[in-house]
């Protein structure tokens, strides 16, 4: 397992740490060797010419522990800062097929403290979803494609939903319930809105479209246990993920979920040569099959292709012969229309054909 530390993705950065450390976390030398380096010696930290200051890491690897079940070894900690470092990312966050990434981040709005915005925030540079990210993983071919096994989703302990200017339900996260400061009370089902690679095309990309390559898909299905398939876009994934959503209804109707900061995710990246036309999902009880586009019509259409496709694989059958079964076990859903890019996915149960 790699264990990325990175303050402008939402792990530690200069004013989390401080924060958490007068908040009263175990008090001692390290905690005020920690203040210090964070302060005052930005060099200490790793995507620097410095390979990183020992107590630092020692006191990361127990924080690591404590929220993660797990004391990883040091060698498996980076360290970076700054959500501009995405660069040096790519070529230092790499993990072999098969490893698990665990980590936390900020909610999409940068959001770590309910109001408080992570700083330094830049509004040009860092418009997009706060993620965690890229990371490479070793081996990986465009035209390939990337499985991603979701572990654990832990919320953090608030969430925030937007509609029109100016109304906003503050929400209080505890033990898998929402309650609202009027005191309405909903399910949660936390996932992970972004999960995916960019385009392979130069330049910069916009974190909210989802596109065949993954990204921001915003599926309330792809919930811990599920799996999700992705065609490899670009020679080593270098996938990113994050954007915490609490709970969310098909169509994500006003434009957010409960938007909340993730406190612990774990995702298990893995390799297949399966050939996909666009993502499919395996949940405890169903095959999902996404599209995506502008026109509602045309990403109904082109989950319904990515459906015939699994359906031909998984049961042998011939293209009409599923099309036409289809009718009858397929269940096409509105995954969200607020991404400018909509989504659809198509739910073939697995108890619906017996």
């Amino acid at each position: 397992m790699r264990i990325v530390i990175t303050g402008g993705c939402g792990f530690l950065g200069r004013r989390v740490a401080i924060r958490l450390l007068e908040q009263g976390t175990e008090a001692g030398a390290v905690d005020e060797l920690v203040a210090k380096i964070l302060r005052d010696e930005p060099a200490a930290l790793q995507y620097t010419p410095s390979d990183g200051v020992p107590g630092l890491r020692d006191y990361l690897r127990e924080r690591q522990g404590r929220l993660q079940g797990r004391t990883p070894d040091s060698e498996e900690l980076l360290v970076t800062s700054g959500g501009m470092e995405a660069i040096a990312l790519a070529c230092q966050a790499m993990v072999d097929p098969g490893d698990t990434i665990a980590f936390s981040c900020p909610n999409a709005g940068w959001e770590y403290e309910q109001g408080v915005r992570f700083e330094p925030y830049d509004e040009e540079l860092d418009a997009g979803h706060a993620l965690v990210g890229p990371v490479e993983v070793r081996g990986a071919k465009a035209g390939g494609a990337l499985v991603v096994r979701v572990g654990s989703i832990v919320p953090g302990p608030w969430g925030v939903t937007l509609a029109h200017a100016p109304t906003r339900i503050e929400w209080a996260l505890e033990d898998d319930v929402g309650v609202t400061e009027r005191g309405l009370r909903v399910a949660l089902a936390p996932f992970l809105g972004v999960m995916g690679m960019p385009p392979d095309e130069p330049g910069r990309h916009s974190t909210g479209p989802p596109r065949r390559c993954g990204g921001n898909i915003d599926c309330k299905e792809l919930v811990a246990g599920t799996t999700l398939y992705l065609p490899i876009s670009v020679d080593g994934a270098h996938v990113s993920a994050g954007d915490g959503h609490a709970a969310q209804g098909d169509g994500e109707l006003s434009g957010t979920a409960i938007e909340c900061p993730v406190e612990r995710a774990e995702l298990t990246l893995e390799l297949s040569d399966l050939e996909l036309r666009t993502p499919i999902a395996r949940t405890e009880t169903s095959w999902l099959a996404f599209g995506f586009s502008e026109d509602l019509d045309l990403a109904a259409e082109e989950a319904m292709a990515t459906m015939l496709d699994l359906m031909e694989r998984e049961f042998e059958l011939e293209r009409d012969y599923a099309l036409a079964l289809s009718s009858v076990v397929v269940d096409l859903r509105v995954t969200q229309i607020v991404n400018g890019v909509k989504g659809v996915h198509a739910v073939l149960r697995d108890d619906a054909i017996r």
